[in-house]
């Protein structure tokens, strides 16, 4: 897992009681303890066959370039995460010619992935279908479909839950000031509701 965020942690999390996972990431302290091997950037390339990149956009590129300059596993799978980081784009890169990118798009906000909500993933790459969904598969489904869609996905949901949300805490506060109670009611009760939904 290249970038230790809250998405990586918690998908290293989901993956590792099944299969043996390498941390890594581009800020040398982000890592922290989650008690699994760690492997600097230039090196993540030559230790794993699938990298999960959960990178910040910005700096995805350039990432997978220190990865692309050092030791490289034959058949290492470099999955871009980053929703809205077009998998085109990075295999246009000449920097990283030497690996084979595909998308692997989460649909998904990361606590979701932290609290064992089965979560759906898209990719475009028939070729690697196969491989994701075995390394995933307690994490949740991956799709064959149009990977560039699931940013503006995510986008929508996470603006329509954060009306919803505002919306809910107006309408409580009309029957309680109990900070408390109200949110007791949108994390458990209405976010609870929306998983059962």
């Amino acid at each position: 897992v290249l970038g230790v965020g809250r998405l990586g942690r918690a998908l290293a999390t989901r993956i590792r009681p099944r299969l043996p996972v390498v941390l890594s990431d581009v800020e040398p302290g982000a890592v922290g303890a989650l008690g699994l091997p760690v492997s600097d950037v230039e090196e993540l390339g030559g230790r794993c066959d699938l990298m999960l990149v959960c990178l910040p956009p910005p700096v995805v590129a350039d990432a997978l370039a220190a990865c692309a300059g050092g030791p490289l596993r034959r058949g290492l799978v470099v999955a871009n995460l980053a929703t809205s980081v077009p998998t085109g784009v990075l295999r246009a890169d000449p920097r990283l010619a030497a690996l084979t990118v595909a998308g692997l798009k989460p649909v998904c906000q990361y606590r979701a992935v932290a609290h064992a909500v089965p979560t759906t993933f898209v990719t475009a790459s028939a070729a690697q279908l196969p491989l994701f969904r075995t390394v995933l598969r307690d994490v949740g489904t991956v799709l064959l479909g149009d990977e560039d869609m699931v940013g503006t996905i995510n986008r929508a949901a996470t603006l329509a839950a954060l009306r919803a949300c505002a919306d809910l805490t107006d309408e409580l506060a009309e029957l309680t000031d109990d900070e408390r109670l109200i949110s007791s009611a949108i994390t458990n009760v209405f976010a609870g509701t929306a998983v059962d939904y």
